[in-house]
């Protein structure tokens, strides 16, 4: 188990201070991202896969806001454009999620985001302000402890590197 204090929290996330937002996306209900430099590692599943230097996955609730204004969030995994429900929110595509993150990462392709303050919280929360005027928020939003499992991790992947993890 993780202690949560915000020392911790904020010293787990004190990498990211200064790297490029490379690329970001959704494995059903997990945002994952990746800052840093990309490179390719070995594949689990065969072959390589192209990474970045620390790799963020978050399973609670997040928003991604600029200038006052929510651009993206974890709810939009669920809704199409004209705010239906959709039955088939898993398959990656259609959901208000892919739309916004694919004309984001278009627009970010040759000028990234970068990563320039982060504050935390006392249960687990943080916030990253990145440039441009966009923060990333993420908070834990479930009482259920070790029993939901986790809201987030951080780590480095293709290295032997503890991940750090926020039950």
């Amino acid at each position: 188990m993780v202690d949560t204090n915000t020392t911790t929290v904020e010293q787990a996330l004190t990498p990211l201070l200064g790297l490029p937002l490379r690329t970001f996306g959704r494995a059903a209900g997990l945002l994952w991202m990746h800052f840093g430099q990309m490179r390719r590692i070995p594949s689990h599943r065969g072959g390589t896969k192209q990474v970045g230097d620390w790799v963020l996955h978050v399973q609670c609730a997040w928003r991604l806001c600029r200038q006052e204004q929510i651009e993206m969030a974890s709810l939009d995994y669920y809704y199409n454009f004209k705010g239906d429900w959709l039955e088939d929110w898993d398959k990656p595509g259609n959901s208000r999620f892919d739309v916004i993150a694919t004309a984001l990462m278009t627009r970010w392709q040759w000028h990234p985001l970068l990563v320039q303050l982060l504050t935390t919280d006392e249960v687990g929360g943080f916030s990253l302000y990145l440039t441009e005027g966009y923060r990333l928020d993420v908070f834990p939003n479930h009482s259920g402890g070790q029993a939901f499992g986790e809201y987030w991790r951080l780590f480095e992947p293709g290295t032997n590197h503890e991940h750090f993890v926020m039950p």
